[in-house]
């Protein structure tokens, strides 16, 4: 998934209100994973770590119960930015590890899709593409979705819904303009809307499908799609990643 014109998010993080524990310390503490993913998680807390350490912890997933699994530090706390953030990658999952905590994050980002209860219009000319798109929402509990094929219905639907909580997933729609070029039209003519462009394999190169262009506002969604990362797109960027990126 890319974001921004080539921004690549392997694995979709999302804020959680969980907490970790580190082990083999003297004192341990309670710890606030700010984001997490089922490879890594951005952690708060006073924590003496340096880079490529190995740690244990012990998640608590409120959805999943404790969850103890190895770590290795990727970047320690800052004392030029005064932060107390630290970023661990998550190493030698087991199956049932990997399932417990991809468990954790698909529960998280429902709950509070749930609670933001968002707008969705999908704009594409075919069924087969708005389709997986719509069901990958509902599986998140996603219900206000709209389905429209040309950029005049898309416009007309988005005019009528002035809120920060409307996301447009745009696809190749009626006429000539494919998905990218609508997706930039839209994110410049209402920047309250967030804008996802559906790219597919046969429209180039997706390391940097904007070229020259200016892609501010725009996230891109290549395939294949799963529900989990369709539905991940949902929520604002800068809120997912927390301070920084985790993994």
């Amino acid at each position: 998934m890319r974001g921004n014109g080539g921004d690549l998010r392997r694995h979709v993080r999302v804020p959680t209100p969980f907490t970790a524990v580190l082990l083999e310390r003297e004192s341990p503490r309670a710890l606030h994973l700010v984001n997490m993913s089922v490879t890594g998680a951005l952690i708060c807390g006073l924590a003496e770590v340096e880079i490529g350490e190995q740690v244990r912890l012990v998640l608590s997933l409120s959805s999943s119960g404790a969850v103890a699994l190895a770590a290795r530090v990727v970047r320690k706390p800052s004392l030029v930015e005064d932060s107390n953030e630290f970023a661990v990658v998550f190493t030698q999952l087991e199956n049932g590890t990997q399932e417990l905590l991809r468990d954790a994050v698909s529960w998280e980002l429902s709950k509070r899709l749930r609670e933001l209860r968002p707008e969705v219009v999908i704009v594409d000319r075919s069924s087969m593409v708005r389709q997986p798109i719509r069901q990958a929402l509902v599986e998140f509990g996603v219900r206000n979705i709209q389905e429209v094929t040309s950029p005049l219905e898309a416009i007309l639907c988005l005019a009528k819904r002035p809120r920060a909580s409307v996301t447009s997933f745009v696809g190749s729609p009626v006429g000539s303009c494919n998905s990218l070029e609508l997706a930039v039209f839209l994110a410049q003519d209402y920047p309250n809307v967030r804008v996802v462009a559906l790219v597919g394999v046969r429209e180039g190169n997706l390391d940097n499908p904007f070229g020259t262009r200016r892609s501010v506002g725009v996230e891109v969604l290549a395939q294949p799609w799963t529900s989990l990362h369709v539905a991940s797109l949902m929520l604002d960027r800068r809120t997912a990643r927390g301070a920084r990126s985790a993994s």
